[in-house]
């Protein structure tokens, strides 16, 4: 017996094929601009907290979060994630 191979049946395999090659290029893609911006928003957290500490210089930030002041704590966070959310913001 031959067997008859439809050409109906073997053109959607390739394109699913084809379309998992171009979401799995654009998943990798989008993983490093994830990484990059990532860093970014390190970065920017570090900078935020190193002119807040510039800007504050009779406060000490590492004495006062020790002793657990929980006033300078919020202010700390506020900048560190504001920091993050403008790295957010440049991604889009």
């Amino acid at each position: 017996m031959e067997r008859i191979i439809e050409i109906d049946s073997i053109k959607p395999t390739v394109i699913i094929c084809f379309m998992e090659t171009e979401i799995n290029i654009g998943f990798f893609q989008s993983m490093l601009q994830a990484f990059l911006f990532g860093i970014l928003g390190t970065f920017l957290a570090l900078i935020a907290f190193l002119l807040f500490d510039l800007i504050t210089p009779k406060l000490s930030l590492q004495e006062q979060l020790t002793n657990g002041n929980v006033a300078v704590g919020i202010v700390v966070s506020s900048l560190i994630i504001g920091a993050f959310y403008l790295a957010s913001v440049a991604v889009h």
